[in-house]
């Protein structure tokens, strides 16, 4: 399943900060929970605006937990 998503983050956003400086660094980090890896930072990049991240998805279940997250920030 070749399937990749395109997040946006604000350049406040300290977990996107942390996730852009291990894949810089280490050249791999895992998107995701503690409790579910939903993929794999495929590609990252910093603005002044914030992070853009690209993430290779392996789990089918990543789209659901999308969905519930963009109905959370909705309220």
């Amino acid at each position: 399943m070749d399937v990749f998503i395109r997040i946006i983050s604000p350049i406040q956003d300290k977990h996107a900060e942390e996730m852009y400086e291990r894949f810089t660094v280490e050249g791999y980090c895992p998107f995701g929970t503690d409790e579910l890896t939903m993929g794999f930072i495929a590609d990252a990049k910093k603005s002044l605006e914030g992070y853009i991240l690209k993430v290779e998805v392996v789990d089918s279940s990543t789209f659901e937990y999308m969905k519930e997250l963009e109905k959370m920030l909705e309220k």
